[in-house]
Protein backbone atom coordinates (compact mmCIF):
# COMPACT_ATOMS: atom_id res chain seq x y z
CA UNK A 1 0.00 0.00 0.00
CA UNK A 2 1.78 3.21 -1.17
CA UNK A 3 0.88 6.62 0.97
CA UNK A 4 -2.88 7.25 -0.08
CA UNK A 5 -3.91 10.78 -0.35
CA UNK A 6 -7.23 12.03 -1.54
CA UNK A 7 -7.71 13.83 -4.87
CA UNK A 8 -8.86 16.51 -4.10
CA UNK A 9 -8.11 18.64 -0.63
CA UNK A 10 -9.90 18.70 2.22
CA UNK A 11 -10.99 21.66 4.59
CA UNK A 12 -9.10 21.10 8.11
CA UNK A 13 -11.93 20.41 10.01
CA UNK A 14 -12.88 17.64 7.50
CA UNK A 15 -9.56 15.91 8.22
CA UNK A 16 -9.81 13.54 10.74
CA UNK A 17 -13.07 12.79 9.38
CA UNK A 18 -11.68 11.82 5.94
CA UNK A 19 -8.69 9.74 7.59
CA UNK A 20 -10.83 7.91 9.56
CA UNK A 21 -13.06 7.01 6.51
CA UNK A 22 -9.69 5.84 4.81
CA UNK A 23 -8.90 3.51 7.67
CA UNK A 24 -12.67 2.13 8.31
CA UNK A 25 -12.61 1.10 4.70
CA UNK A 26 -9.14 -0.37 4.22
CA UNK A 27 -9.54 -4.04 3.36
CA UNK A 28 -8.34 -5.98 6.21
CA UNK A 29 -7.80 -9.09 4.00
CA UNK A 30 -5.16 -7.68 2.47
CA UNK A 31 -3.04 -8.15 5.58
CA UNK A 32 -2.58 -12.13 4.65
CA UNK A 33 -0.65 -10.23 1.82
CA UNK A 34 3.20 -11.24 2.96
CA UNK A 35 4.44 -8.69 1.00
CA UNK A 36 2.04 -6.39 2.58
CA UNK A 37 4.49 -3.67 4.31
CA UNK A 38 4.81 -3.98 8.18
CA UNK A 39 3.47 0.01 8.68
CA UNK A 40 0.38 0.77 7.12
CA UNK A 41 0.06 4.62 6.15
CA UNK A 42 -3.21 6.51 5.29
CA UNK A 43 -3.10 10.12 4.56
CA UNK A 44 -5.32 13.52 3.11
CA UNK A 45 -4.09 16.36 1.40
CA UNK A 46 -5.71 19.50 3.71
CA UNK A 47 -5.42 23.22 3.38
CA UNK A 48 -3.18 25.37 5.10
CA UNK A 49 -1.97 24.74 8.79
CA UNK A 50 0.68 26.15 11.15
CA UNK A 51 2.40 23.13 11.68
CA UNK A 52 4.53 23.94 15.01
CA UNK A 53 1.06 25.66 16.42
CA UNK A 54 -0.67 22.10 15.68
CA UNK A 55 2.12 20.02 17.49
CA UNK A 56 1.89 22.31 20.26
CA UNK A 57 -1.72 21.84 21.04
CA UNK A 58 -1.49 18.27 20.52
CA UNK A 59 -1.64 16.13 23.86
CA UNK A 60 0.18 12.73 21.88
CA UNK A 61 4.11 12.08 23.00
CA UNK A 62 6.72 11.67 21.80
CA UNK A 63 6.98 15.09 19.55
CA UNK A 64 9.37 15.81 16.61
CA UNK A 65 9.64 18.66 14.46
CA UNK A 66 11.66 19.37 11.73
CA UNK A 67 12.58 21.34 8.88
CA UNK A 68 15.19 21.66 6.20
CA UNK A 69 17.68 24.24 5.87
CA UNK A 70 16.42 25.20 2.11
CA UNK A 71 12.97 25.40 3.57
CA UNK A 72 11.27 22.38 1.05
CA UNK A 73 9.97 20.47 3.62
CA UNK A 74 8.29 20.76 7.71
CA UNK A 75 7.54 17.97 9.37
CA UNK A 76 5.52 17.77 12.86
CA UNK A 77 4.79 14.60 14.55
CA UNK A 78 2.63 13.29 17.69
CA UNK A 79 2.52 9.94 19.13
CA UNK A 80 4.27 7.15 18.29
CA UNK A 81 3.46 3.64 16.08
CA UNK A 82 6.41 1.64 16.66
CA UNK A 83 9.85 3.12 19.07
CA UNK A 84 13.56 2.04 18.36
CA UNK A 85 15.35 3.85 21.61
CA UNK A 86 17.79 2.34 24.63
CA UNK A 87 19.92 3.24 27.32
CA UNK A 88 23.31 1.56 26.54
CA UNK A 89 26.11 2.02 23.97
CA UNK A 90 24.46 2.34 20.59
CA UNK A 91 24.62 -0.91 17.97
CA UNK A 92 24.19 0.91 14.64
CA UNK A 93 24.21 -2.17 12.53
CA UNK A 94 21.44 -3.72 15.01
CA UNK A 95 19.13 -0.52 14.98
CA UNK A 96 19.25 0.38 11.59
CA UNK A 97 18.22 -2.98 10.62
CA UNK A 98 15.39 -2.82 12.89
CA UNK A 99 14.22 -0.12 10.88
CA UNK A 100 14.83 -1.79 7.36
CA UNK A 101 12.27 -4.57 8.80
CA UNK A 102 9.36 -1.86 9.00
CA UNK A 103 10.12 0.32 6.24
CA UNK A 104 9.41 -0.55 2.44
CA UNK A 105 9.38 0.66 -0.60
CA UNK A 106 5.85 0.38 -1.27
CA UNK A 107 5.77 3.28 1.70
CA UNK A 108 8.36 6.01 0.39
CA UNK A 109 6.89 8.60 2.54
CA UNK A 110 7.72 6.30 5.71
CA UNK A 111 10.17 7.76 8.09
CA UNK A 112 12.01 7.31 11.41
CA UNK A 113 12.83 10.55 13.17
CA UNK A 114 14.86 11.39 15.59
CA UNK A 115 18.52 11.15 17.22
CA UNK A 116 21.11 9.67 18.80
CA UNK A 117 23.69 11.02 21.64
CA UNK A 118 27.04 12.64 20.85
CA UNK A 119 29.48 9.74 21.78
CA UNK A 120 26.40 6.89 20.84
CA UNK A 121 25.66 6.12 25.14
CA UNK A 122 24.14 8.07 27.44
CA UNK A 123 24.34 7.38 31.52
CA UNK A 124 22.91 11.72 32.24
CA UNK A 125 20.43 12.06 34.47
CA UNK A 126 19.43 15.55 32.04
CA UNK A 127 19.11 13.15 29.41
CA UNK A 128 16.99 10.49 30.94
CA UNK A 129 14.16 10.35 28.70
CA UNK A 130 16.21 10.28 25.05
CA UNK A 131 18.43 6.67 25.97
CA UNK A 132 21.64 6.88 23.46
CA UNK A 133 19.22 7.10 21.11
CA UNK A 134 15.96 8.03 20.12
CA UNK A 135 14.25 7.06 16.71
CA UNK A 136 9.89 6.66 15.99
CA UNK A 137 7.66 6.28 13.07
CA UNK A 138 4.96 8.78 14.48
CA UNK A 139 1.30 8.04 14.64
CA UNK A 140 0.45 10.82 13.36
CA UNK A 141 2.03 13.40 10.92
CA UNK A 142 1.45 16.74 9.73
CA UNK A 143 3.68 17.48 6.73
CA UNK A 144 4.34 20.78 4.47
CA UNK A 145 5.98 19.89 1.28
CA UNK A 146 6.47 23.13 -0.86
CA UNK A 147 3.07 24.08 -1.20
CA UNK A 148 1.11 20.80 0.17
CA UNK A 149 -0.16 19.64 3.17
CA UNK A 150 -0.80 16.16 4.28
CA UNK A 151 -1.95 14.91 7.75
CA UNK A 152 -0.83 10.94 7.80
CA UNK A 153 -1.74 8.37 10.12
CA UNK A 154 0.54 4.85 10.25
CA UNK A 155 -0.72 1.72 12.37
CA UNK A 156 1.30 -1.39 12.89
CA UNK A 157 0.08 -4.45 11.20
CA UNK A 158 -0.53 -5.89 14.73
CA UNK A 159 -2.71 -3.26 15.60
CA UNK A 160 -4.94 -4.29 12.87
CA UNK A 161 -4.70 -7.94 13.40
CA UNK A 162 -4.72 -7.97 17.51
CA UNK A 163 -8.23 -5.74 17.85
CA UNK A 164 -6.31 -2.51 18.82
CA UNK A 165 -7.90 -0.50 15.92
CA UNK A 166 -10.80 1.52 18.04
CA UNK A 167 -7.33 2.40 20.54
CA UNK A 168 -5.97 4.14 17.36
CA UNK A 169 -9.19 5.72 15.85
CA UNK A 170 -9.99 7.29 19.53
CA UNK A 171 -6.43 8.68 19.54
CA UNK A 172 -7.12 10.29 16.04
CA UNK A 173 -10.26 11.68 17.50
CA UNK A 174 -8.61 13.29 19.56
CA UNK A 175 -6.28 15.67 17.83
CA UNK A 176 -6.84 19.17 17.65
CA UNK A 177 -7.16 20.73 14.51
CA UNK A 178 -8.58 24.45 16.24
CA UNK A 179 -7.52 27.30 14.32
CA UNK A 180 -6.36 29.48 17.62
CA UNK A 181 -2.63 29.88 18.15
CA UNK A 182 -1.80 29.06 21.85
CA UNK A 183 0.21 32.67 23.02
CA UNK A 184 3.51 32.70 23.68
CA UNK A 185 4.78 31.84 27.24
CA UNK A 186 8.00 33.39 27.50
CA UNK A 187 9.41 33.95 31.10
CA UNK A 188 12.27 36.40 32.04
CA UNK A 189 15.89 35.36 33.06
CA UNK A 190 16.52 35.09 36.49
CA UNK A 191 20.05 33.41 36.85
CA UNK A 192 22.98 31.67 34.89
CA UNK A 193 25.54 29.66 35.40
CA UNK A 194 28.22 28.95 33.03
CA UNK A 195 29.93 25.78 32.45
CA UNK A 196 33.07 25.83 32.96
CA UNK A 197 33.68 29.12 34.30
CA UNK A 198 35.31 31.63 32.25
CA UNK A 199 38.90 31.38 34.38
CA UNK A 200 38.66 27.76 34.14
CA UNK A 201 37.86 28.18 30.58
CA UNK A 202 41.08 30.05 30.29
CA UNK A 203 42.84 27.36 32.05
CA UNK A 204 41.55 24.54 29.86
CA UNK A 205 42.11 26.45 26.37
CA UNK A 206 45.81 26.88 27.46
CA UNK A 207 46.52 22.82 28.49
CA UNK A 208 44.81 22.24 24.84
CA UNK A 209 46.70 24.53 23.07
CA UNK A 210 50.27 23.38 25.12
CA UNK A 211 48.84 19.80 23.68
CA UNK A 212 48.48 21.24 20.42
CA UNK A 213 51.81 22.55 20.47
CA UNK A 214 52.98 19.19 21.15
CA UNK A 215 51.64 18.12 18.30
CA UNK A 216 49.77 15.30 20.35
CA UNK A 217 46.76 16.18 17.84
CA UNK A 218 45.60 18.84 15.62
CA UNK A 219 42.16 20.12 16.75
CA UNK A 220 39.95 19.82 19.53
CA UNK A 221 36.42 20.99 19.97
CA UNK A 222 35.34 21.62 22.84
CA UNK A 223 32.07 23.25 24.26
CA UNK A 224 29.86 25.70 26.73
CA UNK A 225 26.79 25.01 28.55
CA UNK A 226 24.65 28.19 30.31
CA UNK A 227 22.25 27.11 32.19
CA UNK A 228 19.54 29.89 32.06
CA UNK A 229 16.81 29.54 35.00
CA UNK A 230 13.81 31.00 34.12
CA UNK A 231 10.91 33.31 36.14
CA UNK A 232 8.16 30.20 34.75
CA UNK A 233 8.57 26.79 32.84
CA UNK A 234 9.29 27.18 29.07
CA UNK A 235 7.35 26.12 26.47
CA UNK A 236 9.71 24.37 23.42
CA UNK A 237 7.08 25.05 20.74
CA UNK A 238 7.67 29.15 21.48
CA UNK A 239 11.16 28.54 21.87
CA UNK A 240 11.09 27.05 18.58
CA UNK A 241 8.84 29.27 16.77
CA UNK A 242 11.37 32.23 17.72
CA UNK A 243 14.47 30.49 16.55
CA UNK A 244 12.72 30.74 12.97
CA UNK A 245 12.25 33.81 13.18
CA UNK A 246 16.26 35.07 14.59
CA UNK A 247 18.27 32.47 12.49
CA UNK A 248 16.61 32.03 9.16
CA UNK A 249 18.01 29.59 6.64
CA UNK A 250 18.69 26.58 9.23
CA UNK A 251 18.01 22.91 10.12
CA UNK A 252 15.00 23.57 13.29
CA UNK A 253 14.54 20.44 15.31
CA UNK A 254 12.43 19.78 18.59
CA UNK A 255 12.77 16.18 19.86
CA UNK A 256 10.52 15.45 23.01
CA UNK A 257 9.97 11.67 24.19
CA UNK A 258 7.77 12.31 26.55
CA UNK A 259 6.10 15.35 28.81
CA UNK A 260 9.05 16.96 29.99
CA UNK A 261 12.10 17.49 28.96
CA UNK A 262 12.42 18.56 25.38
CA UNK A 263 15.54 19.74 23.05
CA UNK A 264 15.52 22.43 20.58
CA UNK A 265 17.52 23.84 17.93
CA UNK A 266 18.69 25.78 14.60
CA UNK A 267 21.58 24.41 13.06
CA UNK A 268 23.23 25.44 10.43
CA UNK A 269 25.33 22.39 9.42
CA UNK A 270 24.28 19.55 7.29
CA UNK A 271 25.90 16.03 8.25
CA UNK A 272 24.71 14.17 5.61
CA UNK A 273 21.56 13.90 3.11
CA UNK A 274 21.23 10.68 0.84
CA UNK A 275 18.88 10.24 -1.98
CA UNK A 276 19.01 7.09 -3.46
CA UNK A 277 23.07 6.39 -3.72
CA UNK A 278 23.67 10.04 -3.94
CA UNK A 279 24.84 11.16 -0.46
CA UNK A 280 25.36 15.19 0.14
CA UNK A 281 27.85 16.35 3.10
CA UNK A 282 29.76 19.31 3.90
CA UNK A 283 32.53 21.01 5.71
CA UNK A 284 30.92 23.54 7.88
CA UNK A 285 34.29 25.34 10.40
CA UNK A 286 35.71 28.58 10.63
CA UNK A 287 33.24 31.28 12.25
CA UNK A 288 32.79 35.15 12.41
CA UNK A 289 30.57 37.05 13.98
CA UNK A 290 28.18 39.09 10.94
CA UNK A 291 28.98 42.87 11.17
CA UNK A 292 26.69 45.96 12.82
CA UNK A 293 26.35 47.33 9.53
CA UNK A 294 27.69 46.47 5.83
CA UNK A 295 30.86 47.87 5.90
CA UNK A 296 31.93 46.60 9.61
CA UNK A 297 30.15 42.79 7.61
CA UNK A 298 32.29 43.17 4.90
CA UNK A 299 35.56 43.25 6.86
CA UNK A 300 34.79 40.02 9.06
CA UNK A 301 33.86 38.61 5.88
CA UNK A 302 37.24 39.21 4.77
CA UNK A 303 39.03 38.23 8.18
CA UNK A 304 37.65 34.77 8.07
CA UNK A 305 38.38 34.07 4.55
CA UNK A 306 42.21 35.56 4.60
CA UNK A 307 42.21 33.89 8.16
CA UNK A 308 45.61 31.10 8.11
CA UNK A 309 43.80 29.39 11.38
CA UNK A 310 40.18 29.24 10.44
CA UNK A 311 41.01 27.96 7.07
CA UNK A 312 43.26 25.49 8.86
CA UNK A 313 40.41 24.44 11.47
CA UNK A 314 38.30 24.44 8.04
CA UNK A 315 40.80 22.16 5.83
CA UNK A 316 41.20 19.73 8.66
CA UNK A 317 37.31 18.74 8.40
CA UNK A 318 37.47 18.56 4.88
CA UNK A 319 40.20 16.30 5.07
CA UNK A 320 38.70 13.65 7.30
CA UNK A 321 35.52 13.83 5.57
CA UNK A 322 37.48 12.94 2.22
CA UNK A 323 39.03 9.58 4.01
CA UNK A 324 36.05 8.75 5.77
CA UNK A 325 34.04 8.99 2.42
CA UNK A 326 36.87 7.86 -0.16
CA UNK A 327 36.22 4.04 1.28
CA UNK A 328 32.66 4.26 1.04
CA UNK A 329 32.13 6.36 -2.72
CA UNK A 330 33.03 6.59 -6.48
CA UNK A 331 32.96 9.24 -8.19
CA UNK A 332 33.73 11.66 -4.95
CA UNK A 333 33.31 15.54 -5.71
CA UNK A 334 34.43 18.63 -3.57
CA UNK A 335 33.83 22.01 -3.77
CA UNK A 336 37.65 23.38 -5.24
CA UNK A 337 37.66 25.82 -2.56
CA UNK A 338 35.69 26.67 0.18
CA UNK A 339 32.51 29.33 -0.12
CA UNK A 340 30.65 31.09 2.54
CA UNK A 341 27.73 30.52 4.61
CA UNK A 342 26.46 33.37 5.71
CA UNK A 343 23.40 33.28 8.63
CA UNK A 344 22.01 35.66 10.93
CA UNK A 345 23.82 34.55 13.88
CA UNK A 346 26.80 34.19 11.98
CA UNK A 347 29.29 33.16 8.79
CA UNK A 348 30.90 29.93 8.41
CA UNK A 349 33.69 28.63 6.05
CA UNK A 350 31.58 25.85 4.16
CA UNK A 351 32.75 23.29 1.98
CA UNK A 352 30.37 20.92 -0.12
CA UNK A 353 31.24 17.02 -0.97
CA UNK A 354 28.80 14.83 -2.98
CA UNK A 355 29.06 11.49 -4.31
CA UNK A 356 27.73 8.20 -5.38
CA UNK A 357 28.04 5.33 -2.44
CA UNK A 358 29.29 1.63 -3.16
CA UNK A 359 26.71 -1.02 -2.42
CA UNK A 360 26.22 -2.51 -0.39
CA UNK A 361 26.97 0.94 1.94
CA UNK A 362 23.90 2.10 4.24
CA UNK A 363 22.76 4.59 6.65
CA UNK A 364 24.06 2.41 9.62
CA UNK A 365 27.99 2.54 7.89
CA UNK A 366 27.39 5.96 7.04
CA UNK A 367 26.39 7.32 10.58
CA UNK A 368 28.97 5.47 12.28
CA UNK A 369 31.67 6.42 9.91
CA UNK A 370 30.63 10.00 9.50
CA UNK A 371 29.96 10.93 13.18
CA UNK A 372 31.62 12.78 14.77
CA UNK A 373 32.78 15.19 12.30
CA UNK A 374 36.40 17.12 13.34
CA UNK A 375 33.62 20.21 13.12
CA UNK A 376 31.83 19.19 16.06
CA UNK A 377 35.16 16.73 17.90
CA UNK A 378 38.34 17.40 16.79
CA UNK A 379 41.52 15.43 14.91
CA UNK A 380 42.21 12.67 14.92
CA UNK A 381 38.82 12.06 16.19
CA UNK A 382 39.42 8.32 18.30
CA UNK A 383 42.01 10.38 20.38
CA UNK A 384 40.06 13.28 21.12
CA UNK A 385 36.73 11.75 22.57
CA UNK A 386 38.44 10.67 25.71
CA UNK A 387 39.59 14.57 25.79
CA UNK A 388 36.60 15.86 25.24
CA UNK A 389 35.07 13.84 28.12
CA UNK A 390 37.06 14.44 30.41
CA UNK A 391 37.21 18.20 29.51
CA UNK A 392 34.09 19.18 29.68
CA UNK A 393 32.18 19.13 32.86
CA UNK A 394 28.93 18.45 31.75
CA UNK A 395 27.27 15.28 29.49
CA UNK A 396 26.97 16.54 25.75
CA UNK A 397 24.01 14.28 25.45
CA UNK A 398 22.41 15.15 22.02
CA UNK A 399 23.94 18.24 21.21
CA UNK A 400 26.10 18.13 18.35
CA UNK A 401 24.39 14.12 17.91
CA UNK A 402 22.90 13.47 14.45
CA UNK A 403 19.24 14.20 14.12
CA UNK A 404 16.91 13.73 11.27
CA UNK A 405 15.41 11.12 9.66
CA UNK A 406 15.06 7.50 7.49
CA UNK A 407 13.16 6.30 4.84
CA UNK A 408 13.38 3.84 2.83
CA UNK A 409 15.34 5.45 -0.14
CA UNK A 410 16.27 8.94 0.99
CA UNK A 411 18.10 9.76 5.07
CA UNK A 412 18.72 13.07 6.22
CA UNK A 413 20.53 14.16 9.36
CA UNK A 414 21.53 17.76 11.10
CA UNK A 415 24.11 18.31 13.71
CA UNK A 416 22.35 18.86 16.70
CA UNK A 417 24.69 22.49 16.99
CA UNK A 418 23.06 25.61 18.42
CA UNK A 419 20.63 23.60 20.63
CA UNK A 420 19.21 23.80 23.65
CA UNK A 421 17.86 21.74 26.41
CA UNK A 422 14.62 22.50 28.27
CA UNK A 423 13.60 20.82 32.03
CA UNK A 424 10.17 22.56 33.05
CA UNK A 425 12.04 26.55 34.17
CA UNK A 426 15.29 25.54 32.96
CA UNK A 427 17.06 26.42 29.97
CA UNK A 428 20.67 24.63 29.10
CA UNK A 429 22.34 25.82 26.01
CA UNK A 430 25.20 24.48 24.42
CA UNK A 431 27.26 25.65 21.42
CA UNK A 432 31.41 24.92 20.82
CA UNK A 433 34.47 25.71 19.05
CA UNK A 434 37.18 24.55 17.60
CA UNK A 435 40.94 24.88 19.40
CA UNK A 436 43.91 24.99 16.87
CA UNK A 437 47.03 26.46 16.44
CA UNK A 438 46.36 30.02 17.17
CA UNK A 439 43.40 30.22 19.09
CA UNK A 440 43.08 32.07 22.03
CA UNK A 441 41.24 31.35 24.82
CA UNK A 442 39.47 35.17 25.12
CA UNK A 443 38.41 34.57 21.16
CA UNK A 444 36.76 31.40 21.82
CA UNK A 445 34.46 32.37 24.34
CA UNK A 446 33.65 35.42 22.50
CA UNK A 447 32.81 33.10 19.29
CA UNK A 448 30.61 30.60 21.68
CA UNK A 449 28.78 33.44 23.26
CA UNK A 450 27.54 34.75 20.00
CA UNK A 451 27.26 31.42 18.73
CA UNK A 452 24.46 31.67 21.70
CA UNK A 453 23.12 34.70 21.07
CA UNK A 454 20.28 33.07 18.90
CA UNK A 455 19.15 31.33 22.02
CA UNK A 456 18.97 34.79 23.51
CA UNK A 457 16.99 36.59 21.42
CA UNK A 458 14.67 33.61 20.87
CA UNK A 459 13.85 33.67 24.91
CA UNK A 460 13.41 37.75 24.57
CA UNK A 461 11.19 38.29 21.49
Amino acid sequence: MSMSVLREKVKVNQAIGALTDQIQDFDQKALVCKTQAAILRFAVEIESADLIAWLQRQDHFPKFFWADREGQEEVACAGAAHVLTGKGRMNHQFIFDEMQRRLSPDQEHLRYYGGMCFDFQNSDENWKDFGSHYFFIPRFELIKQKKQFIFACNITREEFNQGLLNKVLADLRKIDFSSHVLPARLPKIQKREDYPSDKKWQNIISEELAAITKNDYKKIVLARKSSFRMSAPLEAADILRNLQKVSPHCFYFYLQPKAGAAFVGASPERLYKREGQTIQTEALAGTRPRGSNPQADEKLKKELLNSTKEVHEHQLVVEQIRHVLAELCKDLTIDPKHSLLQLEGGQHLLTRIKGVLLPPVDDARILFVLHPTPAVAGWPTEKILDIIKSREPFARGYYAGPLGYIGWDAAEFAVAIRSGLIQKNTLAVYAGAGIVQGSTAKAEWNEIENKMQIFLKAIEL
